[in-house]
């Protein structure tokens, strides 16, 4: 009996969702080198492959800023993720890793360019991304004790959660956005005015986007 050319095509279907099936069921592996570095770290390697599988690329040692401006290994890992995927995958793991003692967050926002980066680092102390990541205002003489003060300020009545931060930058979501938004953005205009100078042009137009985002995005040029 001769194949149709319905019945090849449904043939090549079920051989492709088969095939599908199985790369789905296949159990991610750590690379040898990933594999030491987690040791290194003391790392859970079920959390770290959990982390792995949502981005793309190797797993690398994430790099943190010390107070004298200078790069430095940190205790914490990162890969590399696209712009579209960052903050679905961010929020995914934390549903899970926040519980068994890790942190992740956006270490790098390269808005399209090239692929954002995701680090994981052990703890539960928020404000302790922006000590790794030694995040600063330097051009207005503004340090990262300075800004974790700020953020714990405004995070007591407009309660925040942390989702990015680098060198230069902070990013964090509003778990409750403040009523009058537009005060409050005068706020982040004078302890940021980058944001507003080289930004949004205006503080107004700061508010509405704070309020769309529903997120506060402070960087220093």
């Amino acid at each position: 009996m001769k194949s149709t050319p319905r019945l090849l095509a449904l043939a090549v279907m079920v051989t492709a969702a088969l095939s599908g099936c199985m790369k789905e069921k296949a159990p991610p592996v750590l690379r040898s080198e990933e594999a030491a570095l987690v040791r290194e770290l003391g790392f859970d390697e079920s959390v770290v492959l959990e982390f792995r599988k949502e981005g793309s690329g190797p797993l690398a040692r994430l790099t943190g800023t010390n107070e004298e401006f200078q790069n430095y290994e940190a205790g914490g890992l990162t890969v590399s993720i696209g712009e579209k995927k960052a903050l679905k995958a961010l929020f995914k793991l934390r549903e899970t890793m926040g519980s068994a003692g890790y942190m992740v967050f956006i270490v790098e926002r390269n808005f399209g360019y090239v692929p954002d980066r995701l680090a994981l680092i052990k703890g539960t102390d928020q404000f302790e991304i922006l000590r790794i990541q030694g995040t600063n205002g330097i051009n207005y003489d503004i340090g990262s004790d300075e800004i974790i003060t700020r953020l714990k300020e405004w995070n007591a009545i407009y309660p925040l959660d942390i989702i990015g931060a680098g060198p230069d930058f902070v990013e964090a979501a509003f778990v409750k956005a403040p009523e009058d938004m537009e005060a409050f953005a005068w706020k982040v205009y004078e302890f940021c005015p980058d944001v507003v100078d080289q930004g949004t042009g205006t503080v107004k137009a700061l508010a509405a986007q704070m309020r769309r985002s529903g997120a506060l995005y402070l960087w220093w040029d």
